[in-house]
C-alpha cells in the first residue's frame, strides 16, 4: 500500500479533513513534525479528500460521466446507502458522531478499490474536472521539533500561539511563541535538564532522585515539582522567573572566583527579576498575575476504545518525539481497550505493553517492542 493509501484510509485523517479542529490539527502537526518528508504526499491526500467529497456534493454522477471505474462509484454509493454499522477506529475526536459520508466511502474501500480510484483515471480526472478543492496546506507554521545529535531533541516555536511540549516524565512545558527549548529525549539517572531561550510556562512532575534544571541566558533554575514561568527573551533586558505553585531556587551559572553567588529561593505567588548582568534586588510578591496563569490549551487525549496498537504507538511516538520500533505485521490484528491520561510516557508505555503482553527496552535512543504480537 503507499503511503497516500495509508493517509486516505485513515478515518481520523479524512474526518478531520472535511470537519478540522485544533485537536486534530495539532495532532496531525506532530505527525508531520516527526515525518517532514511527506509533507507532500499529506498535502495531495488533503486535495483528493476534498475531491471525492466535492464530486459527491456537486454531481452523484460525476465519476460515471467521465467513464472513470464506473463499478467502483456504484460500490461507494451502495456502502453510503446500507445501513452497516461502520468497523472499528480509534476516534480522535469523541464528540463527532455523525460522520460525513466521504468518510464512509474511504471507510469501505479497500486497498484496491482505492487503488482503482487513484489509479484507474483517478489522476486524469482530477486535473481535468473543473472542480478543483482548495488548495490546503500543512500547519507547520507553529511547533518545529527537530534531532539535536542522537539524544537530544530540539522544539521550536514559529507561531503566534504557546504550543505544549511533552517530557517523558510527565513534565508538560508550554512554549512561547519565538521560543527555543533544548532537552535530552529520555530521562538521565540522576537529573533532567532543559535549555530555554525565550519564555516557557513549566509543569514539573515530581521526582525527588531526578531534580528538574533549565538554563537560561546564565540563570540555573532548580526544582522538584512545582509549576512556574521564565521569561528570557534576548530582546528584554530583563530575565523574570515566577513560581504559581510549589519552590524553585535560581542563581547564575558562572559566577566570578571571587563573587559569592545569591540564590533565590522562590514560593509560590514569588518572582525574582534579573538584569542583563544577572544581579537582582531580591525576591517579591508577583506583580502580574498572567505571569503565573497557565495558557489555556486543549487538552490531549489519551483515551482509546478498541484501539489497533498502531495507532497507540503512533500518538505516543508523535507526542514524545520518540521514534517507537515494531513488527507491524506481528501486531496488525491486536486491537485495545486503555486510557492513559496523567501518566507519565515509560507509564503509558508499559501499561500498553502490560495489556499486550510484550516487554520494551531503550536502544539507541528508540523504543523497541518485544514479543508475539497478535496473530
Amino acid at each position: 500500500m503507499s503511503e497516500i493509501e495509508e493517509l486516505l484510509q485513515n478515518d481520523d485523517f479524512v474526518r478531520w479533513v472535511l470537519s478540522p479542529d485544533e485537536v486534530g490539527r495539532r495532532y496531525w502537526e506532530a505527525w508531520l513534525r516527526q515525518y517532514p518528508d511527506k509533507a507532500g504526499v499529506f498535502q495531495k491526500a488533503q486535495e483528493l479528500v476534498q475531491y471525492v467529497h466535492g464530486c459527491e456534493q456537486k454531481d452523484a454522477d460525476t465519476l460515471k460521466q467521465k467513464n472513470i471505474a464506473p463499478w467502483l462509484w456504484d460500490r461507494i454509493n451502495e456502502q453510503i446507502k446500507e445501513e452497516t454499522p461502520v468497523g472499528r477506529v480509534v476516534s480522535l475526536h469523541p464528540s463527532h458522531t455523525h460522520l460525513p459520508k466521504a468518510v464512509l466511502v474511504f471507510r469501505w474501500l479497500g486497498a484496491a478499490s482505492l487503488a482503482g480510484l487513484l489509479g484507474v483515471g483517478g489522476y486524469w480526472l482530477y486535473h481535468q474536472d473543473s472542480y478543483r478543492p482548495p488548495a490546503v496546506s500543512p500547519q507547520l507554521t507553529g511547533l518545529t521539533v527537530n534531532a539535536s545529535g542522537r539524544s537530544a531533541l530540539e522544539c521550536i516555536n514559529k507561531g503566534n500561539t504557546p504550543q505544549l511540549v511533552h517530557l517523558v516524565d510527565g513534565s508538560l512545558i508550554i512554549l512561547g511563541r519565538n521560543s527555543s527549548l533544548h532537552y535530552e529525549k529520555f530521562l538521565q539517572k540522576d537529573k533532567r535538564e532543559v535549555l530555554l531561550d525565550g519564555e516557557a510556562f513549566f509543569e514539573v512532575a515530581a521526582d525527588a532522585a531526578r531534580p528538574f534544571y533549565v538554563h537560561t541566558r546564565g540563570l540555573l533554575t532548580r526544582v522538584l515539582g512545582t509549576s512556574f514561568r521564565i521569561i528570557a527573551r534576548k530582546e528584554d533586558e530583563n530575565i523574570t522567573i515566577a513560581v504559581k505553585t510549589g519552590k524553585v531556587a535560581v542563581c547564575a551559572e558562572h559566577p566570578g572566583f571571587t563573587n559569592k553567588v545569591p540564590e533565590y529561593i522562590l514560593q509560590a505567588n514569588q518572582e525574582v527579576v534579573f538584569d542583563t548582568r544577572l544581579q537582582a534586588t531580591g525576591k517579591a510578591p508577583v506583580t502580574d498575575s498572567g505571569l503565573v496563569a497557565k495558557p489555556d490549551l486543549p487538552a490531549e487525549n489519551f483515551s482509546f476504545s478498541d484501539a489497533p496498537v498502531s495507532t497507540i504507538f503512533r500518538k505516543l511516538s508523535d507526542t514524545y518525539s520518540v521514534k517507537i520500533v515494531y513488527d507491524e505485521q506481528q501486531f496488525s490484528k491486536c486491537l485495545i481497550t486503555v486510557s492513559l491520561d496523567a501518566l507519565s510516557f515509560e507509564e503509558k508505555l508499559a501499561l500498553v505493553c502490560k495489556v499486550l503482553g510484550v516487554k520494551y527496552r531503550e536502544k539507541d535512543y528508540e523504543i523497541v517492542i518485544e514479543g508475539p504480537g497478535c496473530q
